[in-house]
């Protein structure tokens, strides 16, 4: 069985442990979904061009993926702070 499936099923069981289980491997999972495009990157631009023009693919990809979850926290954070746009009622 694959990594997610095993989170999955982990997920529905009413025992802590089992449930850190499930979260452990779902990091997992998603450690390698997201480590597995880099590589396949590396590996093709390696095999056509030379290594020094990599910057240009990596680069840009590095920073949109590392500025993507600050801008969405801080959007949040400003939405949260507007009450007019969705009011709270005590």
């Amino acid at each position: 069985m694959y990594i997610l499936n095993k989170t999955c099923i982990l997920q529905h069981f009413n025992n802590f442990s089992i449930l850190m289980v499930g979260r452990l491997l779902g990091g997992i999972a998603t450690s390698i979904l997201y480590s597995a495009f880099e590589s396949w990157v590396i590996y093709e631009h390696h095999k056509v061009w030379s290594l020094s023009y990599l910057s240009c693919i990596i680069l840009p990809y590095l920073l949109f993926s590392s500025a993507r979850p600050f801008a969405f926290s801080a959007l949040s954070l400003l939405v949260g702070r507007q009450e007019i746009i969705w009011p709270v009622k005590n």
